[in-house]
């Protein structure tokens, strides 16, 4: 079975210092890319980032879950009119119908051209990727983050340790975490039914870990 690198995903908490590093440079080059919109034929109407900065997949979550398919690519959405057309499940509700439009009017402003999509680096000048910037990028970060080492000298069980130390750098298996590498996650958390799951959701926010 063929995959991409955006398919791999840390199924496992026993995983080696290679894996680590290569999916923390996977999670970089994700936020790092960008896609500049041409005859979209490349790059993917939901899940890429190529429309304000962002992915549909994430200003506009309840329409990526009718979408027909969440990793059809831009050009499938534009007709040959000129016009945009997401293909959707079903006939979309009336309380679905701002949200719509509002897609819509975004999507107005994108016209499809006869160049081929491009990928721009956000973090370069030149929009190139090289691998001198993501590395200081991965480096930098560390740094920033070299207090939460200091995890592991504190008095308590080894497990409360490691579950601290994968908190505070994101690796807990969530769902936002998984959406990074798999399509068709299901982001609402599966506790309280109500908003996305992330790991500050599910320690901070939740009414639950309030209480405690």
């Amino acid at each position: 079975m063929m995959c991409s690198v955006w398919d791999i995903t840390p199924f496992s908490v026993h995983i080696s210092t290679v894996w680590n590093g290569i999916l923390q440079t996977v999670d970089v080059i994700w936020v790092g890319t960008m896609a500049e919109l041409g005859n979209g034929n490349k790059a993917r109407l939901w899940l890429d980032k190529w429309c304000e900065g962002s992915s549909l997949a994430v200003s506009f979550l309840s329409a990526l879950w009718l979408a027909s398919d969440p990793s059809a690519p831009i050009s499938a959405a534009f007709s040959g009119e000129g016009g945009w057309c997401p293909v959707f499940q079903r006939n979309v509700l009336t309380e679905e119908m701002h949200q719509m439009v509002n897609l819509l009017g975004i999507l107005s402003t994108y016209a499809l051209t006869t160049a081929e999509d491009m990928w721009r680096w956000r973090f370069s000048i030149n929009g190139s990727y090289s691998v001198k910037s993501i590395y200081r990028l991965i480096v930098d970060d560390r740094v920033r983050h070299g207090f939460y080492s200091q995890v592991w000298k504190v008095s308590c069980p080894l497990n409360v340790k490691f579950l601290a130390w994968t908190i505070s750098h994101i690796y807990l298996p969530t769902c936002d975490t998984y959406s990074k590498f798999m399509d068709g996650i299901w982001y609402t958390c599966v506790l309280c039914d109500n908003v996305d799951e992330d790991t500050d959701h599910l320690f901070i926010r939740w009414p639950f870990s309030e209480m405690v």
